[in-house]
């Protein structure tokens, strides 16, 4: 896995002198754009994070590099304040599901830099939380931003997650840190809240490594933050499902340099799965104990099928899936035994309504009925009708990274989300095969 610094980054051409004056946010109600219009207007500029499905709609989160200068004839202004050479300014933007029309973008240049999404979340009432890190280099560590959108797009408040005032009363102790951003986690909770998990590290008596869940109300209230301690500080996913309201954190030990680590130690690295169930009032249900069965078993991705049932991809041997009721307990386990690939992992997964489910795994994509069935595999390139690639992270990681989110936009057309934002590609299912 390519280290922090270097999965975002856009080449810095030679400027002269740069000032400007920054306006709160720019807003864009785009008339007869598509996002694919968008996307090859900024081939160069455009850096995606994520995308959100919404209903009838879905979010399209990243960042939108900007070089400002003055002209060579032009003075600025005594008090204008000089901006950073180039500014990565965070954009949303607003799609609509049945012709990928742009509803509405903006960028916001009122707030500090983007440097990384780490995940987002739309509400019940189809309002947008987004966190995400705005420089990995402050000697402090990182303290992720967390922000909340309105239906156009207008912030409605971002705040800092570790408090900045020290006499604050809050649940996190002096010198906590960040322990994996890989960790940091969005979803949708009751009553129109956003609900944010993340695990710390502190060095102050001994290391320890807790779980932080907090809830967040509609004015950017702390409704309530619960405190949980941790052994398995990896890639974590946070899932909601209702009703009732029942959020899923789902915890493993793999991390971008986890393996490495344990190798350089002269150790097996064996991953690890955890699971803890809460309601949307932060209680946490009784504790799970999944099968040691999972401990070898990679997770890449999960998702919440109802309050009671989950799925979880990965590999184990080879593509891998599993179905995971709410108290732990495995009901099947499904591997590739139709040998499409010797290698590899399931990487994404989505429903398609009640038919089953889509999944992609290295370069395919395969339809599964309801009892998680193979229906059809395809190669992903002979399915594709629209695509973005993202040129800079191209040059950078020309190895092929995996599809990280599937979204259905109908019955036949899914858009699939490449690690990083490398890519995003639009496939038809019912697309002829090229003979």
């Amino acid at each position: 896995m390519p280290p922090l610094d270097k999965i975002r980054r856009f080449s810095h051409p030679k400027l002269g002198i740069i000032m400007c004056v920054l306006t709160v946010y720019s807003v864009h109600p785009a008339v007869g754009d598509t996002l694919w219009d968008y996307l090859a207007r900024y081939p160069t500029s455009v850096d995606l994070m994520d995308i959100a499905p919404a209903d009838h709609q879905f979010f399209v989160i990243g960042a939108r590099s900007e070089f400002l200068r003055w002209e060579s004839d032009s003075t600025p202004p005594v008090e204008t304040i000089v901006p950073p050479l180039q500014r990565n300014l965070l954009l949303v933007l607003n799609v609509d599901k049945r012709e990928q029309d742009l509803v509405w973008h903006r960028e916001y240049a009122n707030l500090p830099d983007v440097h990384e999404v780490y995940s987002t979340a739309p509400t019940t009432d189809h309002q947008l939380c987004i966190v995400y890190g705005s420089d990995t280099r402050k000697e402090t560590g990182i303290n992720p931003l967390m922000v909340r959108l309105d239906r156009t797009g207008g912030s409605l408040w971002f705040k800092h997650v570790f408090p900045q005032d020290t006499d604050t009363d809050s649940e996190f102790v002096s010198g906590e840190q960040i322990a994996n951003l890989d960790a940091i986690k969005l979803t949708a909770t009751a009553n129109n809240a956003c609900l944010l998990a993340l695990i710390t590290r502190s060095t102050q008596f001994e290391e320890t490594f807790r779980l932080h869940l907090i809830r967040y109300g509609e004015q950017g209230e702390i409704v309530w933050h619960k405190v949980l301690p941790t052994n398995l500080y990896g890639k974590s996913h946070l899932l909601s499902a209702h009703p009732p309201w029942r959020h899923f954190v789902v915890q493993t030990n793999v991390s971008r340099d986890a393996a490495l680590q344990a190798m350089m130690r002269g150790q097996a690295f064996i991953p690890q799965i955890n699971m803890i169930v809460l309601d949307s009032d932060g209680g946490v249900l009784p504790k799970i104990d999944l099968p040691n069965t999972l401990n070898d078993a990679w997770l890449y991705n999960a998702m919440a099928t109802s309050p009671k049932s989950l799925l979880f991809v990965g590999k184990k041997g080879g593509p891998w899936l599993a179905h995971i009721h709410s108290d732990g307990h495995v009901a099947t386990e499904h591997f590739d035994n139709n040998k499409i690939t010797t290698s590899g992992a399931v990487t994404a997964i989505t429903a398609r309504g009640k038919r089953g489910y889509i999944i992609t795994h290295d370069g395919y994509i395969s339809v599964l009925d309801p009892k998680l069935h193979r229906q059809s595999t395809e190669a992903i390139k002979d399915m594709v009708t629209k695509s973005y690639h993202n040129p800079q992270l191209a040059l950078e990681h020309p190895e092929h990274l995996a599809v990280d989110k599937l979204l259905p936009l109908n019955t036949a057309h899914y858009l699939l989300f490449y690690q990083y934002g490398s890519q995003l590609v639009e496939v038809n299912l019912e697309k002829q095969r090229p003979k």
